[in-house]
């Protein structure tokens, strides 16, 4: 599950989302659209707090082909 798909799955605003991982809200919007990677420790933060909704490998943008 992506992140994005995770957050409206859940209802959960932007804002609240980013206050909870304690990223800004710019961070999360560039995670969630695939415009920015992320450490792994965060990628494993944001595993942990989805119960393992969304993986590292989620984090990762789509491939084409």
């Amino acid at each position: 599950m992506t992140l994005k798909e995770y957050k409206a799955k859940r209802g959960i605003l932007l804002d609240d989302l980013a206050a909870e991982l304690g990223i800004s809200r710019t961070h999360l919007c560039d995670l969630v659209n695939f415009r920015r990677g992320c450490s792994l420790a965060l990628a494993i933060e944001i595993e942990d707090y989805t119960l393992g909704k969304v993986r590292p490998r989620d984090l990762l943008p789509p491939t084409t082909q």
